[in-house]
């Protein structure tokens, strides 16, 4: 076997150097066979209990968990400034203060019209309850004039219609009594006339004419009479007193009966001064409801009006302050404060000036986060909760650690568009020139955080996958087999640098691949054995005698 075939070393920094090469051409004769082969101290490893990871490096900057641009609603001038960028500020501590001497000329007027205006609407609420009052004590003591007026004109015409049914009753009972003094006189001188023609019948039957009455009876007129008591008496005066007798008797009569008529009229008229007076009084009674409802309806006015004054000097209470809410928000916010203890990153106004945005920008320290970016081949493996260890250069050697919190599902960058035209994002360049894309990731920093600096620059190692409290070897030691399963090649009976054993073959199982080590998570392997480094390269050992070299 050739010098070549027996030192097979794939890593340059692994070449041997020619003394050792000298060496081991003596010590072993180079025999094909591979007996008394001796193996330097770095082409085997005892496998041992180990962690492995395979894990990917990251530039990555350190900021704050949370930052907060500090701004105002207000437009006013900044009268003073109290901090600078890299100042560390307490919550609550005064950071600046804004002009508001317009807000609050503002806040003086509306104050000043609102004051004007509840006064206006409580002296209107004063006359409406004023008015009520009077109205209704008016009422309540019968001293409305409209309601008095109407029961005024009640009262006169009930009286009206009581004389006129007292009128007619009693001209009806003198009526049907006939006691009217028109017919009493009237009868009293009927019965007179009447008494006087008897006394002149009797007069002229005294006379001898006996038929005279018969003549009377038949022919009553002058002619009549004059004729029967020419032809049986010859007084003529007993006839003339007769005669006239008769005429006054026919004149009482036809008086009589006019009394009669004149006595009906009167009833007549009597019944028409009942039913008018009956009207006037039911208009009158009308008139006093009538009255009364106005009056009630009025008072009903005057009371919906105290209850509008009262709802509208409310409102206006009620707005007293209410639109002005926002002046004395904006001068009680005149004072800008640190809205948490932290440092300040940066500044964005001016003394003088009118504030515009934000004021200064707040980094809050007591929690600190790391912000990288992430190749896309890696991306697949890197999961939430994936521990970080990394440095800065302001820290020098200390190490900090982490765990990533967020993996972005957005790109910082497309794929295949160049970097020229990718203002703002960031990737990894091809050797074509074009940018691969990268993934960003946010990384919570756990533990210590002294010393570190927002804005610093770290370099970090985050964890994409591990295998720990198992054997590891390394990753060129395993090999794999024709039938497709994977083992190590172990110098059996070997105990230590020096001791002698025989190149056998143990099947393995393997877990997470780290840079130089491999997790074996099952298999033949056994905790201690001595693997050889270069298995898929020193196959041709197999079933050999070798002796396991001191290390250099």
């Amino acid at each position: 076997m050739s010098l070549s075939s027996v030192l097979r070393i794939p890593r340059p920094r692994r070449l041997l150097t020619g003394a050792a090469a000298a060496l081991c051409l003596a010590a072993t004769g180079c025999s094909g066979s591979g007996d008394g082969t001796v193996l330097a101290a770095h082409e085997y490893r005892a496998a041992e209990i180990e962690d492995v990871s395979r894990a990917v490096q990251a530039t990555a900057t350190v900021t704050a968990a949370k930052t907060e641009a500090v701004t105002t609603a207000l437009t006013g001038p900044l009268t003073s400034l109290s901090v600078t960028a890299g100042d560390r500020v307490e919550a609550g501590q005064l950071l600046a203060t804004v002009d508001v001497s317009s807000v609050e000329r503002e806040l003086a007027n509306q104050r000043s019209q609102q004051a004007t205006t509840l006064t206006s609407e409580l002296n209107s609420l004063e006359q409406a309850q004023q008015k009520h009052r009077q109205y209704k004590e008016g009422l309540d003591q019968s001293l409305n004039p409209e309601v008095n007026s109407a029961q005024a004109a009640l009262r006169t015409a009930t009286a009206a219609h009581e004389d006129a049914v007292r009128a007619f009753e009693a001209k009806k009972a003198d009526a049907a009594s006939g006691r009217d003094p028109r017919l009493v006189e009237q009868e009293r001188a009927l019965e007179q006339a009447r008494q006087q023609v008897l006394n002149g019948e009797i007069n002229l039957a005294r006379a001898g004419v006996a038929s005279a009455a018969a003549a009377l009876q038949t022919d009553p007129s002058v002619e009549g009479v004059q004729q029967s008591v020419t032809t049986h008496i010859g007084t003529v005066e007993s006839a003339t007193a007769l005669q006239n007798s008769v005429k006054d008797l026919n004149n009482r009569q036809a008086a009589y009966t006019t009394a009669l008529q004149a006595v009906d009229r009167d009833l007549a008229e009597a019944q028409r001064s009942v039913a008018s007076t009956f009207e006037a009084k039911k208009e009158a009674a009308v008139s006093v409801e009538s009255a009364k409802l106005t009056a009630r309806q009025q008072l009903e006015s005057l009371a919906s009006s105290v209850e509008q004054a009262q709802r509208a000097a409310q409102v206006a209470r009620e707005s007293v302050g209410r639109g002005t809410d926002h002046l004395t928000r904006d001068i009680n916010a005149r004072e800008i404060r640190a809205p948490f203890t932290g440092v300040v990153v940066s500044v964005g106004a001016e003394v003088g000036r009118p504030v515009a945005g934000s004021v200064v920008t707040l980094a809050d320290d007591s929690g600190m986060i790391l912000r990288t970016e992430v190749p896309e081949v890696d991306v697949a493996d890197l999961k939430p909760g994936a521990e970080v260890t990394f440095t800065t250069a302001a820290t020098g050697g200390k190490t900090f650690r982490g765990k990533v919190a967020r993996v972005s599902p957005v790109a910082g960058v497309q794929v295949g568009v160049p970097a020229t035209q990718q203002a703002g994002t960031s990737g990894t360049a091809s050797a074509s020139g074009a940018q691969r894309p990268t993934f960003p990731v946010e990384i919570t920093i756990e533990g210590d955080t002294k010393d570190l600096r927002i804005g610093g620059s770290a370099r970090a190692r985050i964890v994409l996958a591990a295998d720990e409290g198992g054997l590891a070897v390394p990753r060129e030691a395993v090999f794999e087999r024709a039938d497709g399963t994977k083992a190590v090649l172990v110098v059996a009976g070997a105990e230590g640098s020096g001791s002698k054993g025989t190149v056998e073959e143990r099947r393995v199982e393997t877990g997470t691949e780290g840079d130089v080590t491999v997790a074996v998570t099952g298999g033949e392997l056994k905790k201690g054995e001595n693997v050889i480094s270069q298995g898929s390269t020193r196959r041709d050992l197999l079933g050999t005698t070798v002796t396991l070299g001191d290390a250099a």
